[in-house]
């Protein structure tokens, strides 16, 4: 069973662990940037589904931007702080998990 980080203990305001390490990765998914993350988590109503047990996520955040969906697989902060974690990309979510997001919205 996979240890997965505390959603909980994040830091509403800061959540994000944002370095040369994953900038430059986030830029790479035009047309997203790692401000559509922050703006996601902040106002995108973002819902939160376990990520697949052998990969290096451990949350997959599903929220609304202006431009529509976005999914952001979440990773624990490199430098090991409980109050942030690490997006590792930023990607049109698939048809299947973009309904599943629609409906859990909507309950």
């Amino acid at each position: 069973m996979r240890d997965r980080f505390d959603l909980e203990a994040i830091n509403a305001d800061d959540p994000f662990e944002l370095d040369d390490g994953n900038l430059p990765h986030l830029a790479k998914h035009h047309p997203f940037t790692a401000e559509d993350a922050l703006e996601g988590w902040a106002f995108g109503d973002p819902l939160f589904y376990p990520a697949l047990p052998d990969g290096p996520a451990d949350w997959l955040m599903v929220a609304r931007i202006p431009g529509g969906l976005i999914l952001v697989p979440l990773a624990p902060a490199r430098s090991g702080e409980a109050r942030r974690c690490r997006p590792i990309g930023i990607y049109e979510p698939s048809a299947a998990l973009a309904r599943r997001y629609e409906h859990d919205t909507r309950a």
